[in-house]
Formats: C-alpha cells, sequence, structure tokens
C-alpha cells in the first residue's frame, strides 16, 4: 500500500497558476476505477483552505470526472480550493441505486481521512460540496447525509432535486438507476428531501429557466424545502437566452476544453465562497437576503409549453390543430407544481417567484411590486411565507419590488421577457389576453392594458329547468334566466382593481344577454351591448346580413373614444365573434399575417375542440378581406374595410395614436 502511495505521489502532474494535481487517488480500493479521483491542490494553500468534493453528471449511468475538469480548474485557479474530483459506480446491469449515492458519501467522509491528510498535509475542518446536473442530485444527497458540522456550503448546479417531479418528464433515465421502472417507493428512496434538517449549511442553486434536459420545478422543490426549514438557500434562476449557443442546461461555455460553466454561473459561486464559512442559518439573521430573481433577471411570463407551440412553423401548426391528441395535451399543460401536479390553467400566464430568506422576528412580510416606467404598484401583498407567485405583468417592462419584515427591508428589480401574446389571468374568466406588448405600425410598441379579449364575464342566459309535461303557456312556458355572474366579489374586485377596467364590450346576442342591463362588473363600467358575427359574417353574409358590419361600427366608436380605455371586450368564449374583432384591431396597428393567426390560435391553450379550426374558421375571416377587399397587405385590406363603414383616415390614424407608444 506505501508503495501504491508513493507512485501516485511521484505521478503529481505540474499544472499552471501554482498548484499541482494528483491524479487516480484511491477513496474506496474496493470499487477499483470507480472509486478514484483527481486531487488538485493550490501550493499557496494551508489547512484554511476551502476544500470541495466536485461530482460529475450524466444521468447517473455515464460521463466520469473529465466534465468537472474546467469546474476543478475554476475553484482552484480562481478561488484557491482544494479540490477532489471523483468518478462513482455508474448506474446499469451490475450497478443500481443506491451504489453512486454511498459512493459520493464515502468520498465525502475520505477527505476527513488520514489517508488524505497523507496527500494533501493538511485535514479539513469543513468541506463543501459542488455537483452538475445528476451529479447535483448526488451533491444533494451527499448534503444531506453528512454531519452537519462537517460541511461548509453545497453548489448544485441544473440539479435534480426531487426525483418524483423529475420522472414525470423524464421517467426513463430511472430505468438504468434501478434496474427497472421505477416506481413511488423507488423515487422516494433517492429523494434527498425527506432527509433536510434544520441548522444545515448555506446552499447555492442556478439553473437555467427553460432546462431541456431537468425540469427547474424538480431542483426548486428541495431549495423551498431547504429554506422552509431555517437553512439559507440561493436559488440563481436565469434565462436560455443569457448568452449565445447555450443548449440543454445551457451551463457550459459553448466548445469550452475542458467544460468552463458560463461566467455568470461563476459570479454566482465566487460570491457564495466569498461569504464567512460559518455563516448562521437565515432563519436566525436579521437581515433580509433576495433569493429570486437575480437583481436584473429577464423572467418569462410565457410557460415552457406556451413558447413551445408558438415556436412551432406556421405549416405544422395547422396540422397540429386538427390532432386530437395534440389539442388535448396543449390544454392540459399548465404550470405545474414542484411535485409535478398542475396547478395552473394552460391559457394563464407565468408566474414570477420572488423570493427571501427568513428574517428574525418576523411573522410576515409585505411585498410590493411597482411598475419602474409607470410609478405604479402592482403588487402589495402581506404573506407569512417567504416567497410570493405573482402574474399578470406586462411583457418587456422592468419593475421594482421591495419585501420588508421583522425591521428589515430588502429588493431589486427584474425585467420581463419581450415576448407576446401577453396572456393574462382573470379570476373565473378563462381565455383572456392582451391585445398590446407587440411592435405594431412604425415600430412602435402596442400599448399593454388597453385593450383585453375575453371570454363572457357571465354565463349565457338559459331557460329554466321545467317538468317534462309542462304545457308551454303564456302563464307558464319555461323562462329565461340570466346568465350567472363570472366575476362576483373578489374576482370582480380583483379585476377591477389590477385592470381597472373602464368600459365592457359585450358581442353576444339579445338572447344571450337576456336580462342583463349592465357591466357583471358593475356600474363603474360602462355597458355597450353589440350583437355581432363572426369570421365570413363580418364582412356580409347571407346567413348573417349586414350584422357583423353593424356592429363593428358601432364597436369602433367605442374604440375612438379615449375616455372609455381600458376597454374589455369579448363574446361567450371569447374566440369566434371575440377573434375576428380582435383580427381587424391588430391589423390595423401593423399586424402581419401570421401575429393574427398565432393571436387566434392561443384560444386553443382553452378549447380542445378540434372543430375550432383554421378551415372551418379562421381562413373564412382572411378569405373574406381578400375577395370583398384586396390589396397586398392585411393591414390594406382591413383599412379599406374600416373605411367602408364610413369611417375615415383620421379616425383610423386617432386609433392608432391612442393604441401605439
Amino acid at each position: 500500500m506505501k508503495k501504491a502511495l508513493l507512485s501516485i505521489i511521484l505521478s503529481v502532474a505540474a499544472i499552471s497558476c501554482g498548484a499541482k494535481v494528483l491524479r487516480d487517488i484511491p477513496y474506496d480500493p474496493a470499487i477499483g476505477s470507480a472509486g478514484l479521483g483527481d486531487l488538485y491542490l493550490p501550493d499557496a494553500g494551508n489547512g484554511e483552505m476551502p476544500v470541495v468534493l466536485a461530482i460529475h453528471g450524466g444521468g447517473w449511468a455515464r460521463g466520469d470526472r473529465k466534465s468537472m475538469a474546467g469546474v476543478a480548474e475554476f475553484l482552484y485557479r480562481d478561488l484557491g480550493c482544494a479540490v477532489f474530483n471523483i468518478e462513482y459506480r455508474l448506474a446499469g446491469r451490475e450497478n443500481h441505486w443506491p451504489a453512486c449515492g454511498d459512493d459520493c458519501v464515502k468520498a465525502a467522509n475520505w477527505l476527513f481521512s488520514a489517508d488524505f491528510r497523507q496527500h494533501a498535509g493538511f485535514s479539513p475542518k469543513k468541506i463543501y460540496i459542488c455537483g452538475v446536473s445528476a451529479g447535483g442530485h448526488l451533491s444533494l444527497w451527499t448534503l444531506v447525509h453528512m454531519p452537519t458540522d462537517k460541511v461548509a456550503g453545497c453548489i448544485s448546479i441544473s440539479a435534480i432535486g426531487d426525483p418524483a417531479a423529475d420522472s414525470a418528464h423524464r421517467s426513463r433515465r430511472y430505468v438504468p438507476l434501478f434496474g427497472k421502472e421505477a416506481g413511488e417507493k423507488d423515487f422516494l428512496a433517492m429523494n434527498p428531501i425527506p432527509k433536510i434538517k434544520s441548522g444545515m449549511p448555506p446552499l447555492l442553486c442556478t439553473h437555467v429557466t427553460n432546462d431541456r434536459v431537468v425540469p427547474i420545478a424538480s431542483h426548486r422543490a428541495f431549495a423551498d424545502a431547504y429554506c422552509a426549514a431555517g437553512n439559507a438557500c440561493e436559488f440563481f434562476e436565469y434565462p436560455n437566452f443569457i448568452r449565445e449557443g447555450l443548449t440543454g442546461h445551457c451551463i457550459w461555455i459553448p466548445d469550452s476544453d475542458p467544460h468552463r460553466l458560463i461566467p455568470e454561473i461563476e459570479a454566482r459561486i465566487r460570491a457564495f465562497f466569498a461569504q464567512p464559512a460559518d455563516r448562521a442559518p437565515a432563519v436566525v439573521s436579521t437581515e433580509i437576503q433576495i433569493l429570486e430573481p437575480a437583481q436584473g433577471a429577464v423572467v418569462p411570463l410565457l410557460t415552457d409549453a406556451q413558447k413551445a407551440y408558438f415556436d412551432i412553423p406556421t405549416a405544422e401548426r395547422r396540422i397540429k390543430f386538427r390532432d386530437v391528441r395534440f389539442r388535448k395535451e396543449l390544454s392540459r399543460s399548465g404550470e405545474h407544481a414542484p411535485d409535478g401536479k398542475v396547478v395552473r390553467q394552460a391559457y394563464w400566464p407565468k408566474t414570477v417567484r420572488l423570493a427571501w430568506t427568513p428574517v428574525k422576528g418576523a411573522e410576515a412580510y409585505t411585498v410590493t411590486v411597482k411598475d419602474a416606467k409607470k410609478g405604479e404598484t402592482v403588487v402589495n401583498e402581506t404573506v407569512t411565507g417567504t416567497s410570493l407567485e405573482i402574474d399578470n405583468l406586462e411583457v418587456a417592462a422592468e419593475y421594482v419590488w421591495t419585501v420588508t419584515g421583522g425591521g428589515d427591508s430588502s429588493g431589486g428589480t427584474f425585467k420581463t421577457e419581450d415576448r407576446t401574446p401577453r396572456l393574462i389571468r382573470y379570476p373565473g374568466v378563462p381565455n383572456v389576453r392582451d391585445l398590446g406588448g407587440w411592435i405594431g405600425l412604425g415600430g412602435r410598441r402596442v400599448r399593454q392594458g388597453m385593450i383585453i379579449r375575453s371570454a363572457g364575464l357571465n354565463e349565457n342566459a338559459h331557460r329554466e329547468k321545467v317538468a317534462p309535461d309542462a304545457k308551454e303557456t303564456s302563464e307558464g312556458e319555461p323562462k329565461l334566466i340570466t346568465g350567472k355572474s363570472r366575476v362576483e366579489g373578489e374576482n370582480g374586485a380583483y379585476i377591477l382593481k389590477r385592470f381597472g377596467i373602464r368600459s365592457e364590450i359585450d358581442l353576444r346576442s339579445s338572447k344571450e344577454c337576456f336580462g342583463m342591463e349592465g357591466s357583471p362588473l358593475g356600474p363603474s363600467v360602462a355597458w355597450f351591448h353589440y350583437p355581432s358575427s363572426s369570421y365570413a359574417g363580418l364582412h356580409a353574409s347571407k346567413k348573417h346580413g349586414d350584422r357583423g358590419r353593424a356592429a363593428f361600427t358601432e364597436v369602433f366608436k367605442v374604440f375612438l373614444d379615449e375616455k372609455n380605455y381600458p376597454i374589455d371586450f369579448h363574446c361567450i368564449a371569447g374566440q369566434d365573434r371575440t377573434g375576428s374583432v380582435a383580427y381587424v384591431l391588430e391589423a390595423l396597428l401593423g399586424a402581419d399575417e401570421d401575429h393574427l393567426m398565432r393571436d387566434w390560435e392561443a384560444t386553443a391553450f382553452w378549447n380542445r375542440n378540434v372543430k375550432f379550426a383554421h378551415a372551418e374558421r379562421y381562413d373564412k375571416l382572411v378569405e373574406g378581406f381578400k375577395v370583398n377587399f384586396p390589396a397586398d397587405t392585411v393591414r390594406e385590406r382591413v383599412e379599406k374595410y374600416v373605411l367602408s363603414l364610413g369611417f375615415t383616415e383620421a379616425d383610423i390614424e386617432k386609433f392608432r395614436s391612442i393604441m401605439l407608444e
């Protein structure tokens, strides 16, 4: 054994920046090459230098320590850390869970052994643990299985934090790990969350928002549980477009060899090590620290599923629109909770998560979010936890937020992604979105919060239920009952406060609106009732006559009066009559055919019926304008239509002046 150790020491390879690396150091000789690691030792270091256990990724079944060489070099060159970059038993025919987990825990404990001291010349008081992807999971697993007084901190990069949540997206990757189709008990056996306890060391988690390999919700589930136990945890979420050329996990600088972390992650790690090693858990801190979003971060307002749909080429989208399974999946693609359960409707916008560390003495926290440009307060809530999820933010906007509690306050700024449509959550009302947010005519952005399209704010009128043998007489015939409101109480109060609706345009028939005398939102909202037609009926048709033209004439007059804004317009579903009016308004503001089609298609996140499709509906609207008002562009066709109703070019320009920034 002494000769083996001597030969290893003599095989030291000199490396730059005054450091050395010892190759193939065994931490567990019993498992052969899987129990080896490379030990990086800065020459200028001593017994006080940080010692880091580095754990590679690869889905537990592939990869090796070479993939972490760049991380190891960053840690010892830039931060002066000693690093032990290890192998472990890869999952496969012979090795199943918990082999790799046991190996990582054994490697961590080896760093406190006399064997390590013989190589390094010192014994650490505490160690750090750092892992990527599946190695991130193993770093968390090692963290929760080590004595809390032996670990100074942990860094998990793009980690699987909750295997159960991750398995809903990538169940097949667990087959090699368990040698079978994994079940609930298997996922529980490898889940580090139940092992979390209070008094654990600081944790840094980094994850790209739209991770194509490991969904961010899995990682966040662990971070949330870690914080809930009173432990210090920073969750650095960053957008996938933060640097060009990033794919998959979005963690490596493209074409770097060895793999080097993107500068944003390295900066977070640098700051993490700059904190005192004996930093107390956040639960006893007297200062609030912001966990997310990162200062100045750009946050998405569309979910991954929503983005993926709108990224599909036009011709392919039209085909998928007729696919029953695809439409069903689309309507079920709402935002998921950390446990994998859908908690939001597929047609709602993505939430933005604000999170901070707990502060001593705080029983509740007050969170305020303001629009930096407008100066308007959009959120002012008091919560008992240390996070708040908000929505209904504007696209391409900057927000300033603060959190106050326990006599302390903190905050930051963030921006929202410049991507439309701006989907909106109306409590109690489906299929809602803003007509604004995109770049319109002359490169000017269409104002947001001015025109909102929605489904009906109340149900349609219906006939009362009567006995089957009842005679329909003037005295005893079934009566129409006014449709039930969808915006009573808190629902309506939120809509009025958040969006300031002043006018409602109702495109439904008189029968659908039987008994209505005003807006379901109350007397503060003007109610304009103009029964309309849709698609071909908007121009004129044998079936509907001039009803569509007459209705749009009155509708457009409402949009020409500035005192009517903000305006909500709708039919019952917010798709056909509403979609036809939206087509005209957006075309006047400069929308091209693709934008108009995508806005119409967005209803599919709510309506899974394949009869709501292009050929039967949307195409008739487009074709009607081409035939009746021929011109080179959709904008010119729609302009001709509006002029044919008796409006002037000055009227059209007035509408644009109201709606374009």
